[in-house]
């Protein structure tokens, strides 16, 4: 992936209230896509967790060995996106915002714990009126409709959506949606 293909969008508010940057990746001149990336082998430290309508689920992130680059992808994302808002400050909020500001309001999607532990990846699940929109797969290419088979310990590849950047009045934080 070439972070120079990568193109977001005039923030928009949402129906939540929140403003959204889009981000879709150029794939030539005259063709944009959606941005989408498959995970390593990952294990999930919470299951798939509901909050009220929303779900959400945290991936563990190794730091070494052959899945470490995955790690290195999202922290060199983190950056980008840190420079793109600094970048985009005056045309987005009529403003320039000091880079300063910017890291610090910044909120990456990649979590530290504490006491040695590996960091996590927190991804949202897409959901309608509580209803889970991600689909499930089994090893054998099987569709699961229970939801709640995913349990904490256990290790999934998913394809993450980088849907792109949400904005609130102190806070940037990227999207990453499992989809």
């Amino acid at each position: 992936l070439s972070q120079e293909k990568y193109e977001y969008l005039q923030p928009h508010k949402t129906a939540f209230g929140y403003y959204q940057s889009v981000c879709n990746y150029r794939l030539s001149k005259n063709e944009l896509t959606q941005f989408y990336i498959e995970t390593p082998k990952l294990r999930t430290t919470s299951g798939i967790v509901r909050i009220d309508n929303k779900f959400y689920m945290d991936l563990e992130l190794p730091q070494s060995g052959e899945n470490s680059s995955f790690y290195d992808f999202l922290i060199k994302n983190d950056e980008y996106n840190i420079t793109v808002c600094h970048e985009n400050s005056n045309e987005w909020f009529n403003q320039t915002i000091p880079l300063s500001v910017i890291e610090n309001y910044y909120k990456s999607c990649v979590l530290l714990r504490p006491q040695g532990q590996l960091p996590v990846l927190r991804v949202r699940l897409p959901s309608y009126k509580g209803n889970i929109l991600t689909e499930i797969y089994n090893s054998r290419k099987e569709r699961i409709n229970d939801i709640l088979c995913i349990q904490e310990g256990d290790f999934i590849i998913g394809i993450l959506e980088f849907v792109g950047l949400s904005f609130l009045s102190q806070n940037f934080t990227p999207i990453y949606e499992l989809q």
